[in-house]
């Protein structure tokens, strides 16, 4: 399975950030040390483009990220010290979420090893989140006409028994051309027993024709189950 990484995912956020900025290469390295993943497996992606990235995002807040021209208000809504090296950060990390929807749609499974970041808004960032690579991603899929409805659930976690019977009931009858979209800050460990009874895997890979991305903000990772295609 290919996934999504590079070392711009990594930028310096000054010592001492609650951050986890080097999460990203350790979940590299472990993939890679336990065999899951083959180095050449990993796919390096070149940042987002402005002509992408307005998709989503305005022009205004798309010129002043990029030239450093944040007021104070945005920076600490945003989370983290502004430099050139977040901005290629975030770039590369929607380009790699969207490499990765793509791939998984036509292979059956990807990952971005960054992404994950939606609670950015169009024109500014939030928590951590400096663009919105699921709303990109989202954006894309439609004009390709890979996909048509988008259902979100952040987060799995928190789902009662009651609920996660309810996405696991949609997951055996999936309504047509429709993606859904779990959010998990920490997969199985917190999930309802509903939940831990079919895994995300077993659903990727039990589930045929249905298109199926699980995002995890705490690695960034995001996989899709086949499809039909639309």
């Amino acid at each position: 399975m290919q996934l999504s990484f590079t070392p711009r995912y990594w930028c310096d956020i000054g010592e001492g950030h609650r951050f986890p900025m080097s999460k990203y290469e350790r979940v590299r390295d472990q993939l890679v040390a336990e065999g899951t993943v083959d180095p050449g497996d990993l796919v390096e992606p070149e940042p987002a483009t402005d002509d992408l990235l307005r998709l989503v995002h305005t022009d205004d807040y798309l010129s002043r990220l990029s030239g450093g021209m944040l007021t104070d208000l945005e920076i600490r809504r945003l989370g983290f010290p502004w430099s050139q090296a977040l901005v290629q950060r975030a770039r590369c990390a929607v380009a790699g979420t969207l490499a990765a929807a793509r791939r998984a749609l036509e292979t059956g499974a990807s990952g971005n090893l960054a992404g994950g970041t939606h609670h950015a808004f169009p024109d500014h960032g939030e928590a951590f989140c400096t663009l919105n690579d699921m709303a990109v991603t989202i954006r894309v899929l439609r004009r390709e006409r890979r996909v048509r409805r988008v259902a979100i659930v952040d987060s799995a976690d928190e789902m009662n028994r009651n609920s996660a019977n309810a996405v696991l009931k949609i997951l055996e009858e999936p309504p047509p051309n429709a993606v859904l979209l779990i959010v998990s800050h920490a997969p199985g460990t917190r999930w309802s027993v509903g939940l831990k009874g079919k895994t995300l895997f077993d659903v990727l890979y039990k589930t045929p024709g249905y298109p199926y991305v699980a995002a995890d903000p705490v690695t960034g990772a995001i996989t899709t189950s086949p499809t039909t295609g639309y």
